[in-house]
């Protein structure tokens, strides 16, 4: 399904919308799902490339809403994902995946969109895209689908050999300290390869890196319910608000307030608005 409006977004986000399976049943995921979710909540003109099979199509646009342009690759199946946590941690199960997405999946109209976001969950979007939109466009990566891979249905870490080659054409990366499997060695080589990095390190708050070095941003106050999604709300709310302020310590905190609000409630229910990241911000300021 392609979207026949030719408008240029906003905000674009591309990779994989999942089924995550959960004990109570499942329920949409991936990055651009709650990338999408929080940019329209804020009214920004959002768009999101994906790939899904044919019967998902019509739910996930519901979900996403009809004043988010979709553009959904046909695929014989849906990414589809479950989480299993035990004494040992979480263990990650792959029962489907979609087609991969290519540069040329992008609509014409929408390679130009000003802030762009993209998500990949597990190598389901082309390396070609570095370097493939406008040098004016500001252009971000969640690297955990770069971070991972998986043999019979397991989902297990690994090192991005390409990174130095991927990694550069990006302004901004996210990742969390789970990602790189808690090195801070690993993580600093990561970061090095961009202008902009954030690390984010659950309750402990966020690592941003720039210019070489890291600075520390505690958690906000919270009452966690689901901390499903909130990296990728993180990575979005850092990514619009650094587009709309130019600042990196405004667009940090913005981030780590729009996280503290999501993850008190469950999977994407809980979608801040600006207005409520901001009044979280200005109560944790006060």
């Amino acid at each position: 399904m392609t979207s026949t409006v030719q408008n240029t977004p906003s905000f674009l986000t591309i990779g994989h919308a999942a089924r995550d399976i959960t004990p109570d049943g499942w329920r949409w995921g991936g990055t651009v799902t709650y990338a999408a979710l929080l940019a329209r909540t804020w009214g920004v003109r959002t768009a999101v490339v994906t790939s899904l099979a044919q019967k998902d199509v019509p739910g996930y646009q519901a979900l996403l809403g009809d004043d988010v342009l979709l553009h959904a690759i046909p695929s014989p199946a849906t990414t589809t994902m479950e989480n299993i946590y035990t004494d040992e941690g979480r263990q990650q199960l792959l029962h489907a995946k979609a087609a991969r997405i290519e540069p040329h999946h992008v609509p014409a109209a929408w390679r130009d969109a000003p802030v762009v976001l993209v998500g990949p969950i597990l190598h389901d979007v082309s390396t070609k895209f570095s370097g493939f939109f406008p040098e004016k466009s500001l252009v971000g990566m969640t690297i955990q689908g770069r971070l991972r891979s998986h043999r019979g249905g397991r989902v297990y870490k690994q090192l991005w050999h390409r990174a130095e080659h991927e990694f550069p054409a990006y302004d901004a990366l996210f990742f969390s300290i789970e990602d790189v499997r808690n090195s801070m060695l690993l993580a600093e080589a990561y970061a090095e390869l961009a202008p902009i990095a954030v690390m984010t390190r659950g309750s402990d708050g966020a690592s941003r890196f720039h210019d070489g070095k890291f600075y520390e941003l505690d958690a906000l106050p919270a009452q966690p319910v689901d901390l499903t999604g909130a990296g990728d709300i993180f990575a979005a709310a850092f990514m619009l608000c650094y587009a709309e302020f130019g600042d990196q310590v405004v667009a940090h905190y913005y981030a780590n307030a729009a996280a503290a609000c999501s993850i008190e409630h469950v999977g994407a229910s809980g979608i801040p608005t600006f207005q409520q990241a901001k009044a979280r911000l200005r109560l944790a300021l006060e």
